[in-house]
C-alpha cells in the first residue's frame, strides 16, 4: 500500500528548520506505522497493541538516525541538532497521543525521548557510507525488532524482513522526502 508523503511546498518563501522537520517527523511516522503494519501483514505476531508501538518506536529512531546522517551534509552542527531535536519532539507527541488513545493513559512522550537517547549513543557507532545505513546499523534495529516480538517460530525470520525488506522500502521513501526538503 503506497502512503502519501509531502514532496511539494506550495509556497517558495525559505522553509525553515521547524518547517523541515515538521514535513520530515510527520512523513517518518508515516512510514513507520507502514512498516509495523507490513510486518504485521507478512504474518509475523505481535502479541498485543503495546508491542506494535515498542516495534515502532525502533523504527521511527532508526529512520532518524538516517535523516540524521543524511542532513550532514547539508546544515550545520547547530541547524542538524535543531532539526533532529525538533524531529524528536514531534514524532514523541504524536507517539505520545496515538498511546493514550490505543493504549491508556502514560507518559509516552518522555519514554521515547528516553529511548532516542539511548538509541542514538548505540546507533552513532555504525557506519553510514554513500547516504546508506552499513549492515551493523541495518542489523541492529533487526535484533531490536526481534528482541521485542520474541523468536518464536513465526518470529524467528523477523531480522530477515526488517533487513531485507521493511528498510529498504522506507528508506526509499524517506529518501525521496529528504531531497526534495534539501534539494539537492
Amino acid at each position: 500500500m503506497a502512503i502519501h508523503v509531502k514532496t511539494k511546498w506550495h509556497q517558495a518563501a525559505n522553509k525553515t528548520i521547524k518547517d523541515l522537520a515538521s514535513v520530515l517527523a510527520i512523513n517518518t511516522w508515516k512510514v513507520g506505522v507502514q512498516a509495523v503494519d507490513h510486518i504485521g501483514d507478512e504474518n509475523f505476531e505481535f502479541r498485543n497493541v503495546q508491542e506494535r508501538f515498542v516495534v515502532l518506536m525502533e523504527i521511527l529512531i532508526f529512520l532518524i538516525q538516517v535523516i540524521d546522517r543524511w542532513s550532514y551534509q547539508h546544515l550545520n552542527e547547530e541547524e542538524r541538532n535543531n532539526l533532529i531535536t525538533a524531529i524528536v519532539l514531534q514524532i514523541a507527541t504524536i507517539n505520545h497521543d496515538n498511546q493514550n488513545e490505543w493504549i491508556g493513559t502514560g507518559d509516552y512522550y518522555s519514554q521515547f525521548v528516553e529511548k532516542f537517547n539511548i538509541r542514538a549513543q548505540e546507533y552513532a557507532n555504525f557506519s553510514f557510507d554513500n547516504e546508506e545505513p552499513g549492515y551493523q546499523f541495518r542489523c541492529y534495529l533487526g535484533e531490536r525488532v526481534l528482541a521485542v516480538m520474541g523468536d518464536s517460530q513465526d518470529n524467528r525470520w523477523v531480522i530477515d524482513q526488517v533487513m531485507d525488506i521493511e528498510i529498504p522500502a522506507a528508506l526509499k521513501i524517506m529518501y525521496r522526502s529528504f531531497k526534495v526538503e534539501f534539494k539537492s
